[in-house]
């Protein structure tokens, strides 16, 4: 997946959730995690997939919640931050833009060293 990809797909994401259509919005989002295999994001989607579908079975059931719509925001809400979190994840392994260098090596070499200190502990236990 190129940049350009992941910039498209991110960009089609939040004109589905701009256009407050959640359903399509998941679907592009377990698409997009598909693609880029970022699979550790999978069971977060799978939540708020379930939680939607809760939502339309009681609208639809006739229950009207008081709560109805700022649950639906929540979702909303938390869609456009698991986009955002998906795409920084991606640019990070892929882009050479300086920032996203940065945040490479800032993965790869530990913070101080009691973090490496840390480390190796616990990989011993």
């Amino acid at each position: 997946m190129t940049i350009q990809d992941i910039q498209l797909i991110h960009g089609q994401i939040i004109k589905s959730l701009d256009k407050r259509e959640l359903n399509a919005a998941f679907d592009s989002l377990n698409d997009f995690i598909a693609r880029s295999q970022a699979y550790l994001f999978q069971d977060e989607l799978n939540s708020l997939q379930e939680n939607y579908k809760r939502l339309l079975y009681y609208y639809t059931e006739g229950s009207r919640d008081p709560m109805q719509t700022k649950i639906y925001n929540e979702l909303t809400a938390s869609a456009y931050e698991l986009n955002d979190r998906i795409k920084l994840k991606l640019l990070v392994a892929k882009s050479p833009n300086l920032y996203f260098v940065g945040q490479r090596a800032f993965t790869i070499y530990p913070e101080s060293l009691e973090k490496l200190n840390d480390a190796i502990i616990s990989s011993y236990e």
